[in-house]
């Protein structure tokens, strides 16, 4: 035994809010184990307005984040 306890990644896509949509807020966290399958896939709904979606590069929709948990919950 190696003692090694295998890996996890974690992604997070943002959404932006405020005026300008320049601050980012979470809206998605993902974790992924050594062998990339999925282990956590969770939308998550923002405590703020959002006012851009980033949905070329995050992939959020306004649908997506709707029933989403809640971040104390996460």
């Amino acid at each position: 035994n190696s003692g090694s306890r295998g890996a996890v990644a974690i992604d997070c896509e943002m959404v932006g809010v405020g005026p300008d949509g320049e601050d980012s807020i979470l809206a998605r966290v993902s974790l992924v184990n050594q062998f990339g399958k999925c282990i956590y896939d969770k939308h998550v709904k923002p405590t703020e307005k959002v006012t851009d979606y980033r949905t070329a590069v995050s992939g959020i929709r306004p649908q997506d984040i709707q029933n989403g948990e809640s971040p104390t919950r996460l």
